[in-house]
C-alpha cells in the first residue's frame, strides 16, 4: 500500500490560526494588514526558462496599477532565474509597478506560493503559474467587483486552455452554486482563476505542503466552504497554457491518482467541518475519488485502487455507486487483473465507437 494512503487524514481547515507558522517549512506566516488597493501577482517557477517571461509580460500588460510581483524561483536547473533577472533589468520600472525575485530549494509549488505570501503586501492576491497568462484586463475588472460586493471572498472568471500551437482549446468556470459546500467539491477555483481578498487568504491559512498534487482544488475548497463561493464573472480572463515544461498534472499516472485521492479526502474532510454536505457535494467528491480508483485498477495498482474504492463508495450515490458496486463485483468474480483487461477493453471500445460518431 502507498505510504500516502495509509496517512491519517489533517486538514489546515481544522487547525487553529495559532498554528499556520508551524504548518510551513517557513515557520511564519504572513501578515494580516496589506496596502489598500495593491494586488500581490504570485508566481512560483521551476524550470520555466522558455516561457515565464511571456507570463510576467502578462502581468505588466495590466490596465490595473498598483502592483507588486512576486516571482519565487523554486530551485531552478535551468535558466529561469536567470530569465527573470533579465526580465527585470530591462522592465521600464516605476512607483506603481514592482517586482522581486525570492529563491529556495526546490520544494513544490505549494511552499513557493507559501514562501511568496510572507513577502506580499497587498490588499489582493492573484496566484498564477509560470507558464500561465492573464488577459490585459483582468485584475482592474475584478478589483472593481471585490470593491462593489465587500462580503466576497474573491471573483472567479472563467480560463479558457492556450494549445502549444497557439489556438484556443476549451473554456472552464460556471457560476457557484448557492450551496458553498457544493461550490467547494467542484474544481473551478484553480491558481490562475480567482483574486482572493488577502483577509480571506489570512483566515485560510497557507498551502498544504504535505499534498503532492491539487494543492489548488484542497485550497480553494477550504476557502469557499467557510466564506462562500464569491463572485463569478462570465468572461474569459485568463490563459493555461499546456505542455510548457514540468507540471504536476503530469506525473506518472497512477501515482497522480493516488495524490488525487489523498487531496480527496482532505477537500471531504473540510467540508464535514462546515455542516452537512448535500448529495450533489458528495457525488463531486465520489466523481474525484472514482476517477483515481479507475486510474490504479486499470495500471494493476490493486491494493491502493481496493482502498479509493471504498472511499468512493462512502459517498456516491444514484447510478455511480451501482457502477462502482459493478465494477468491483466483476474484480471479486474475475479476478483483479482479469477484470482490468476487462474493463480496460470496454473502455477502449466505447471510445472506439463514440469516435465513429
Amino acid at each position: 500500500m502507498n505510504e500516502l494512503l495509509t496517512r491519517p487524514v489533517t486538514t489546515i481547515a481544522a487547525a487553529d490560526p495559532s498554528t499556520f507558522p508551524r504548518l510551513t517549512v517557513h515557520g511564519r506566516w504572513m501578515e494580516e494588514g496589506g496596502q489598500p488597493g495593491l494586488v500581490s501577482v504570485i508566481v512560483p517557477a521551476y524550470n520555466r526558462e522558455a516561457v515565464i517571461a511571456d507570463t510576467l509580460r502578462s502581468v505588466w500588460d495590466q490596465h490595473y496599477r498598483p502592483i507588486e510581483l512576486i516571482v519565487v524561483d523554486d530551485g531552478s536547473s535551468d535558466g529561469t532565474s536567470d530569465v527573470v533577472a533579465g526580465w527585470i533589468d530591462n522592465l521600464r520600472h516605476t512607483e506603481r509597478f514592482s517586482v522581486r525575485l525570492l529563491r529556495q530549494r526546490n520544494a513544490g509549488a505549494q511552499v513557493a506560493r507559501n514562501h511568496g505570501l510572507l513577502d506580499a503586501g497587498g490588499e489582493y492576491i492573484q496566484f498564477l503559474d509560470s507558464d500561465d497568462l492573464l488577459a490585459p484586463v483582468k485584475l482592474s475588472r475584478q478589483v472593481r467587483v471585490l470593491e462593489a460586493h465587500s462580503e466576497a471572498c474573491c471573483c472567479l472568471p472563467m480560463t479558457q486552455e492556450l494549445m502549444p500551437d497557439g489556438t484556443l482549446g476549451g473554456k472552464s468556470g460556471h457560476y457557484p452554486p448557492m450551496d458553498c459546500l457544493l461550490a467547494a467539491a467542484q474544481s473551478n477555483y484553480i491558481c490562475i482563476g480567482p483574486l482572493w481578498r488577502r483577509s480571506v487568504i489570512y483566515r485560510a491559512g497557507p498551502w498544504d505542503e504535505e499534498l503532492p498534487c491539487r494543492q489548488d482544488w484542497e485550497y480553494g475548497a477550504r476557502i469557499v466552504a467557510r466564506e462562500g463561493g464569491g463572485i463569478f464573472l462570465p468572461e474569459v480572463l485568463c490563459y493555461h497554457r499546456f505542455a510548457h515544461g514540468p507540471s504536476i498534472s503530469r506525473q506518472p499516472r497512477p501515482s497522480y491518482a493516488i495524490g488525487h485521492a489523498f487531496a480527496a479526502r482532505k477537500v471531504a474532510a473540510t467540508l464535514q467541518l462546515h455542516g452537512e454536505p448535500s448529495a450533489a457535494a458528495l457525488n463531486e467528491l465520489a466523481a474525484a475519488f472514482s476517477a483515481a480508483f479507475m486510474t490504479l485498477m486499470l495500471a494493476g495498482h490493486h491494493q491502493e485502487a481496493k482502498a479509493v474504492w471504498q472511499d468512493a463508495m462512502r459517498l456516491a450515490s444514484g447510478s455511480r455507486r451501482l457502477r462502482l458496486a459493478g465494477i468491483r463485483l466483476a474484480w471479486l468474480i474475475m479476478g483483479a487483473g482479469a477484470a482490468s483487461k476487462f474493463i480496460a477493453n470496454r473502455k477502449s471500445l466505447s471510445c472506439t465507437i463514440r469516435s465513429a460518431y
